[in-house]
């Protein structure tokens, strides 16, 4: 597993297909290649007995569109995922809520409970739940970005921002901090997770946009991404790059990320054709409440 990123994409898809054909998966290998872009995961994703209900419905959660269209092609696919992926695809194509929404809710709390079945889960198993239940929760708003230059981004107020950016990063649960800057930023939680990769704006950029002082954005940053055992060094060097940060230029780089997040979002939404819904043997809402992983 730990040289898996070594290896190159055509064979992490050979990896994939054979992976496929196989009874036997090694499924920690099967999990991490189903995460893969739906070129190389789409064998697994159609195919593979290791992958349980909840991993499918996190898969879901975590990729959206591209790789429930894979999932729903499954030859026994449970009818509440069925019903997750047919209500995904509506919202993505109309503003309108649709009838199933409540057969959506309930098939994502049946979910939580799986994945959380005891009164008191660990913070870890918490946080594993929390984050797929706004993941599957932001995917069924209508999508905000449908027009991205009709309603005009306004900036919060640093204080607002700042008490409830430390608020839930003082949680420890990093899904409860990516939600904060989601909300903040009008984005999706998808989008906020990406924060801080390559192709994003850093977490410094990000909080230098929301013009907080250099003491409120490296207490927020050290919080939510702890740097391990911060010393004088890592403190100034943070200090002194964050100064370097002018505003206005923050937020144009974080601006034209936004724009870009949310072009990108309305072109999947345009170019997504939904599957065909498949008949559960009892249709009804008790069957929802039936979620089981596999």
């Amino acid at each position: 597993m730990p040289l898996l990123p070594l290896v190159s994409a055509e064979g992490r898809r050979f990896a994939a297909a054979a992976l496929s054909e196989t009874g036997a998966q090694p499924t920690a290998l099967v999990r991490r290649l189903a995460e893969e872009p739906l070129e190389i995961s789409a064998p697994l994703l159609t195919r593979s007995v290791n992958l349980s209900d909840v991993d499918l419905i996190g898969i879901i959660g975590r990729h959206g569109i591209g790789h429930a269209q894979a999932i729903g092609k499954r030859a026994h696919l449970n009818a509440n995922i069925a019903k997750v992926i047919k209500v995904l695809g509506a919202m993505e194509k109309s503003a309108e809520t649709p009838d199933e929404h409540d057969v959506l809710d309930a098939a994502i709390e049946a979910m939580e409970q799986q994945l959380s079945p005891e009164p008191i889960a660990a913070a870890g198993e918490s946080g594993a739940a929390e984050a797929v239940r706004v993941e599957l929760r932001e995917m069924m708003q209508p999508a905000r970005e449908s027009n991205p230059e009709a309603s005009p981004y306004i900036w919060p107020e640093p204080a607002t921002v700042f008490s409830k950016l430390l608020s839930n990063a003082l949680t420890g649960t990093e899904a409860f901090f990516q939600t904060a800057l989601a909300d903040a930023l009008d984005i999706n939680f998808a989008a906020a997770k990406l924060l801080g990769e390559d192709d994003a704006p850093s977490i410094p950029t990000v909080l230098r946009s929301f013009d907080l002082p250099v003491e409120q954005a490296f207490l927020i940053a050290t919080l939510a991404y702890p740097y391990g055992a911060v010393g004088h060094e890592a403190v100034r060097v943070f200090v002194e790059d964050y100064r370097k940060l002018e505003l206005a230029e923050a937020r144009s780089t974080v601006g034209a990320w936004r724009e870009w997040q949310a072009r990108a979002r309305q072109a999947v939404a345009r170019d997504w054709e939904p599957i065909e819904e498949q008949q559960p043997a009892n249709d009804d809402m008790g069957a929802v409440r039936s979620l089981r992983a596999s």
